[in-house]
Formats: structure tokens, sequence, C-alpha cells
């Protein structure tokens, strides 16, 4: 965790020596602010917020800096930036000015013009509001002093949004669907907003049979940071997305008839 702390500390004296004038403040959320950052799977997630857009300049001048620093480095860095106007009432899908994962590196390695921004996003919304309730500031002052939780009907559709396809991309990211699908059904039945650990321990209590055996598997794999050689075969595992979609869809279902009960 040594290298972790450090390079959360470069990327933030990164972000500050570029941007400080207009950074109204930076937050970590996701596994690492969760206290379940697994080295092998997790990604160092950042939300950056500003006070004013940047220009083309001086968001390339950030990437530069910033791929200078990762160039050595086997850890997984993950940002977004948002102005502040987007937090005072978040919608879905939200505006994101600029983007980084690793998904983009080669992109922006290999074209000094490129940029990932200007767009909106379907997944800003779930990590805003993880960033205000789970998140820890690392520069400015907390989300919730500052602006709204982000409404329940964006968070919804953000996460819901995610898991969208999972019947088909299970096959492809087993560990994160098979998680993720627990999280989005934890929320919708609870509430409450959890962790890929977190979402496969409450999906070990709530499921049974075959599901529960295939959550088992990937929550081990998870948080020990070595995946079973026992694999389930891939129409396991689509069964596994269909049940959990099934279930998913009929908690929405009875969330939007209470929702509407409600405004009657």
């Amino acid at each position: 965790m040594d290298d972790v702390q450090a390079l959360l500390s470069d990327i933030l004296g990164i972000i500050l020596e570029c941007w400080q004038e207009t950074v109204a403040g930076i937050y970590l959320h996701g596994s690492l602010a969760m206290g379940c950052f697994q080295p092998a799977w997790s990604d160092m997630d950042l939300l950056i917020v500003t006070y004013t857009p940047m220009t083309k300049g001086r968001k390339r001048q950030l990437i530069d800096l910033i791929l200078s620093r990762l160039k050595e480095e086997r850890i997984h860095l993950e940002f977004s930036a948002v102005q502040e106007s987007s937090l005072i009432s978040v919608v879905y899908p939200t505006w994101c000015e600029l983007h980084y994962s690793t998904a983009h590196k080669h992109a922006y390695l290999s074209d000094p013009a490129y940029l990932c921004g200007g767009y909106q996003d379907h997944d800003l919304a779930s990590q805003i509001a993880v960033a205000y309730e789970r998140g820890q500031v690392l520069y400015g002052l907390p989300l919730r002093e500052q602006y709204p939780p982000v409404p329940a009907a964006a968070y919804r559709s953000s996460i819901m949004h995610d898991i969208a396809s999972a019947d088909h991309d299970i096959v492809q990211n087993p560990m994160y669907y098979c998680l993720n699908l627990c999280r989005v059904l934890c929320y919708l039945l609870e509430g409450r907003i959890t962790s890929k650990r977190e979402s496969g321990e409450w999906g070990l209590s709530y499921l049974k049979g075959e599901q529960r055996e295939i959550v088992r598997l990937y929550l081990a794999a998870y948080t020990y940071g070595v995946l079973d050689r026992r694999v389930p075969e891939p129409e396991r595992l689509k069964r596994y997305a269909r049940f959990m979609l099934a279930q998913i869809q009929h908690a929405a279902a009875d969330l939007n008839n209470c929702t509407i009960t409600d405004q009657e």
C-alpha cells in the first residue's frame, strides 16, 4: 500500500500544480476509499471538481504530466473532471470535462492531440454519489458540505446502465459483473451504496444455490487477488446474470411503483 499512497500523493500534486486556481475539490472514491483496494483488480478512482471549464491545452498538460508519472506504474489510475455547476443538480447522464483511464492510455500516448472529454457520461452520476457518500477528501471541502446529494433516480439510472448487458458481457469480465450485479440489487432492495467486496458479502447472505457459489468464487478472488482455476463455464455465468437481471428488474419495478404511489 506504500506504493499506492505514494502514487496518490504524486497524482494529487500534479493536479494541483496544473489546475490549482480552478480546482474546487479532489475526492477519492471506489475501492481505495472504501477499504477494499486490491492491486490485482482495482483502480485508483478520483473525482476532480473545477470551478470553470478547462481549455484543451490545460487538459492535455495535465494528461502529459500524469503519463510521465505512470510510465513504470502498474497501479491503474482512473479519474474524471466535472464542473461544480454539474453538482448543483446531478443529472443522468452527466457532463464530463475530462476522463482518463487505462483503457485510454494508449490513445493518449500515441496521439498528442487526443482528449477524452466533453461528453455525457453514463457512469459519472454513480461515481459522484459514491464520492459523496463514501469518498475521501483529498483537497477542498467535503462534497456534502457544498452540494446536495445525487438524486436517487440519477444514481439508479447510472448503475442500471452499467449492468444492462451483463448477460452477454459477464463471460468476458465475470468478476466485475458478478459483484456489480450484487451491488445494484443490494441498492434497489436496501438503498445502500456498497463496494464490490461489500456487495459480494451481501450476495452471499441473500442468494442461494448456484448463484451463491458463483458469488463466493469471485468474492474470494477479488478479496485475495487470486482467481480459482475452477472458473464457471460461460453458460453458468450467463444463467447467473439472467437470474440477477430478472431480480433487478423486479426490484426496480417495485421501487417505481412505490414512488408513483407516494406522489399520488
